[in-house]
């Protein structure tokens, strides 16, 4: 006849309910479920920090250095790769950007005119002239 091993249950750190610690960590468990165990890190966190302040705050320092460094290091490899064209623009930007400047260069040499026709066209009065249209009020220019 066996015999079962009686399992020991133990309380949680943070929130003191009972629980049956893993067969692996019986003995190092603390924390009744991944909640508790964050809530206990981040308490074990606080208290390192404030037991070496100034140690947090050059190491702190120090992670920010280093990541402000790496920050550099890949602006200067994505501007050395050509994927950007333009510092503040996406490549898509600039060839649109050119796209409307060109057709802007086109609509210039057009007479009056062929102007006002291609804007009435994209307004969509095709057939109007713009600024000969009634108002359908009587004396619209008579002062009053």
């Amino acid at each position: 006849m066996r015999t079962r091993k009686k399992r020991r249950r133990k309380r949680c750190s943070e929130c003191r309910c009972w629980f049956e610690p893993s067969p692996t960590a019986v003995r190092s468990q603390k924390t009744c479920s991944p909640g508790c165990r964050e809530e206990r890190r981040r308490k074990l966190v606080k208290r390192r920090r404030r037991r070496d302040l100034d140690g947090y705050r050059a190491d702190e320092r120090q992670r920010q250095a280093d990541c402000r460094e790496r920050r550099r290091d890949q602006d200067h490899l994505g501007a050395k790769s050509g994927s950007v064209s333009r510092a503040t623009l996406s490549p898509q930007e600039a060839i649109l950007r050119d796209e409307i400047i060109e057709s802007w260069d086109k609509l210039q040499e057009l007479s009056r005119a062929r102007f006002e026709r291609r804007v009435g066209h994209l307004l969509g009065r095709s057939g109007e002239k713009l600024g000969q249209t009634e108002t359908g009020i009587g004396d619209c220019h008579v002062p009053p």
